[in-house]
């Protein structure tokens, strides 16, 4: 491993340290937003995010085109 390599590996870990840490964070405020509205289940730009006991369970939802139709023109 070179140095250059090396010292990108070590901003690569540091960054990444960062970004767990922040993680607790946003999940709480995320919790605290959910009961604030009596609410466990949110859906909100293409995620839906619900909300068992004290975890978070995220899930990315389809993408859903509604600018353009599409018309089958396969014969049957």
């Amino acid at each position: 491993m070179t140095q250059l390599q090396l010292y990108h590996k070590i901003r690569s870990l540091v960054w990444r340290k960062y970004l767990s840490e922040s993680i607790e964070n946003i999940e709480s405020e995320i919790i605290d937003y959910m009961r604030e509205r009596n609410c466990t289940t949110i859906v909100i730009a293409g995620f839906s995010v619900k909300l068992f006991g004290e975890n978070l369970v995220l899930e990315k939802l389809p993408f859903i085109n509604l600018n353009q139709l599409e018309f089958d023109f396969s014969e049957k």
